[in-house]
């Protein structure tokens, strides 16, 4: 079950102080390079190996700060992993805590392939439908062909892997588990839980330094947040978030930022109660 939505909002020209980027991609056009991995593509149209992506994956540092976290309003401070929300699940980077149930977070598919998955990358469906105690939905928000002042950015999609367990009226919980899709690379980011009452949910602004080819200074910040709501005979949840998109194509000293904001709203999906 999934639907794609578009909502944009009017390219922002930046000034002064931009973000900064933790694996930034070359500050030319015609280079594509991983920081600080000592991975470089010397042809644009090259893809990445499974050994390079798993590299640079395994190498790139960031946190998921819970969105109500003082954290989460300046996430280009230095990660600080204490911020993190009790259980919350990471699945690649320095501060990897857990494995995908496939033991491995990433895939180089096409956005085709992506678009038919139907469970988050590193997870398998037919797994988490044999646990009768739970129902699972897959949700994707999509964007394409981003705007970003002179530059495009093609192909760019969250998904959120929904599971909800119950078993009372007091021991119901969902867990969201979100991966990334972006120009022929998906990854699994992390998995958290929500509960009843205000809305709960992680932002993040993981490093993509080679994932949208001859993008210089490009970001990616988004926040991802839920609740579960109490219909009577049905327990339903709400998902939704936002994202920002920033490239800076002058680079060198010639510094200018462009950025692009998109809202999310994966909708509410709601399932009869296990009791």
């Amino acid at each position: 079950m999934s639907r794609d939505q578009y909502t944009d909002t009017d390219d922002i020209e930046i000034s002064g102080k931009r973000r900064k980027l933790l694996s930034a991609i070359g500050a030319t056009a015609g280079t594509s390079a991983l920081a600080g991995t000592g991975v470089a593509a010397e042809d644009d149209d090259r893809e990445l190996t499974e050994a390079e992506l798993a590299r640079a994956l395994a190498e790139i540092e960031y946190v998921p700060v819970p969105k109500s976290h003082p954290a989460a309003s300046d996430l280009d401070n230095t990660p600080d992993p204490s911020a993190m929300k009790e259980g919350t699940e990471v699945y690649a980077g320095e501060y990897k805590n857990a494995e995908t149930p496939d033991r491995k977070a990433y895939e180089i598919q096409s956005f085709e392939e992506w678009q038919r998955q139907r469970a988050p990358t590193g997870f398998d469906r037919d797994r988490i439908d044999k646990d009768l105690g739970s129902e699972f939905f897959y949700l994707k928000e999509i964007e394409e062909d981003i705007s970003l002042g002179p530059v495009t950015a093609d192909k760019f999609g969250i998904g959120v892997g929904v599971q909800v367990q119950g078993s009372g009226m007091t021991n119901v919980e969902a867990s969201l588990s979100v991966d990334i899709y972006v120009n022929r690379y998906s990854f699994a980011v992390s998995s958290f839980s929500i509960g009843y009452g205000p809305e709960e949910g992680l932002c993040l602004s993981p490093p993509l330094p080679t994932f949208i080819k001859v993008i210089p200074g490009l970001e990616v910040e988004f926040c991802i947040d839920g609740k579960i709501i109490d219909k009577g005979s049905e327990l339903c949840v709400d998902i939704g978030g936002s994202a920002s998109i920033c490239a800076d194509p002058c680079g060198g000293n010639l510094s200018c930022g462009y950025c692009k904001g998109l809202g999310m709203k994966f909708g509410e999906y709601c399932v009869d109660k296990p009791w």
